[in-house]
């Protein structure tokens, strides 16, 4: 059954890139940016842990640890608060196949590596591997669990979003929602980058452990799984393997479980007796101008398109103030090293929004 799905993915890909001019030079495009952008980060991670492992070889192991925990929570979390490259299979349309929801599931985590983003995992997998060569037997069953843990992680994400997004109340808060996101990942930033300047990379890693806490983290536990084995205690690598395979499981289930209640579940809709029983413009001492006034503010609060633009708007100047406060002297400071990463979520919220 995970092959059909892989095929079907894999077919799904190709009639798109086949058949629209965008995506045959979108595609290819992308996967070359991508790929560039993972040889990058491979090369810095590098540069980093040796830089670390030189003055103090504990904080360089709990680096490891972090970089597999933030990997996962960015891994998941980016397909929501960005436009994915990839479409991926809809579960809906196969509530009617003779499959169990067991299989569906594996197939659909199968299916997700056929994305342009899967470079990336090659590619960052192989440079943590590298670095932790001595652990050569458990390199490959812990990478394929850490990879496996990303892709399924990103898809209870992007599922409990919809699940948010089916009901009206969750649609009207879609933009603060996504916007949430990016901005408690830019505030998380901000957090880090305050700790680290003010006692230093080492020294935070030294103070902030993360590996003792692995046995709760199936992308740490992983991690930790190969560090292990690299240290040569087996027993230990094969518990914390144990662990990540337990906690994939339970993040598999919440997924499986988000999916057949989203299949089983139907759209929540408007009540046409309630509907029917509003009297609408037509009762108050509303005159012409007044009823088209009261007609065109409807419209800009109830249209998903025109409540993004006021929403970005009062986030707009909300953000002016913000700034002012922090003590900005200026909009443009937003390209600067602590303001930088703001510059996604604002992008987002201004650009990629209204045009979806």
């Amino acid at each position: 059954m995970v092959r059909h799905f892989v095929g079907l993915k894999a077919r799904l890909t190709w009639n798109g890139f086949r058949s629209d001019i965008q995506r045959k030079i979108g595609l290819p495009v992308s996967a070359t940016l991508m790929a560039l952008a993972a040889i990058w980060l491979a090369s810095k991670y590098h540069e980093v842990y040796e830089g670390i492992a030189a003055s103090d070889a504990r904080a360089a192991i709990e680096y490891l640890g972090w970089v597999a925990l933030f990997g996962f929570l960015i891994w998941a979390t980016l397909p929501v608060i960005i436009f994915p490259l990839d479409e991926n299979l809809d579960p809906q349309q196969m509530a009617s196949l003779p499959i169990s929801s067991t299989q569906m599931i594996g197939g659909l985590t199968a299916a997700s590596f056929v994305a342009p983003s899967t470079l990336v995992l090659l590619i960052v997998g192989f440079a943590n591997a590298s670095l932790l060569s001595g652990g050569w037997w458990m390199i490959l069953p812990a990478s394929v669990v850490m990879a496996v843990t990303f892709v399924v992680g990103a898809q209870l994400v992007s599922a409990a979003v919809s699940a948010v997004l089916r009901n009206r109340r969750g649609r009207d808060l879609a933009t603060l929602l996504i916007f949430g996101l990016a901005g408690s990942a830019f505030f998380i930033y901000q957090s880090v980058d305050r700790l680290v300047g003010e006692s230093g990379f080492v020294a935070a890693l030294q103070d902030h452990t993360i590996l003792d806490k692995a046995w709760f983290l199936p992308p740490v536990a992983a991690q930790r799984s190969i560090i292990e084995a690299a240290a040569g205690d087996p027993l230990s690598a094969l518990g914390y393997l144990a662990a990540s395979v337990a906690g994939l499981v339970v993040l598999a289930w919440m997924w499986r479980s988000l999916v057949l209640w989203m299949i089983t579940t139907p759209r929540e809709g408007s009540r046409p007796a309630a509907r029917s029983r509003r009297t609408g413009m037509a009762s108050g001492p509303w005159g012409r101008i007044l009823t088209l006034a009261r007609k065109e503010l409807r419209f800009y609060v109830r249209d998903p398109r025109q409540r993004l633009v006021w929403t970005g708007t009062v986030i707009f100047v909300g953000l002016g103030v913000a700034g002012a406060i922090m003590g900005t002297t200026g909009f443009f400071d937003i390209r600067g090293r602590d303001w930088g990463p703001l510059a996604a979520p604002i992008l987002i919220l201004f650009v990629g929004l209204p045009i979806a």
